[in-house]
């Protein structure tokens, strides 16, 4: 292609990609709406039919701190943080 200045075998990589891609994002946004929305739906009516509907907002808090907590990302996070490394950390600055 011309106006990128790559050969026309590279471009249709780059295309051939996006397409898959684009194709994998459809496909998860819908297994989402078909299983977990209806599942969410549920669970928001049920909580809102609550005689006390104060409940809602610390389930959710619970649940999203369990979500967080769950995460192996951020699992990752909490085991570096227990290893403080002076050339990561701001001790340098604190002298």
């Amino acid at each position: 292609m011309l106006f990128l200045q790559l050969p026309v075998k590279e471009v249709s990589r780059i295309l051939t990609g996006t397409l898959v891609a684009s194709a994998g994002l459809f496909l998860f946004l819908l297994g989402v709406s078909i299983a977990f929305l209806p599942f969410g739906r549920a669970i928001g009516e049920a909580l809102g039919a609550l005689p006390r509907q104060w409940l809602v907002v610390p389930f959710g808090l619970l649940l999203g701190f369990a979500t967080t907590g769950a995460s192996p990302r951020c699992g990752s996070w909490r085991t570096r943080s227990r290893k403080p490394r002076p050339d990561r950390s701001g001790a340098r600055w604190c002298s």
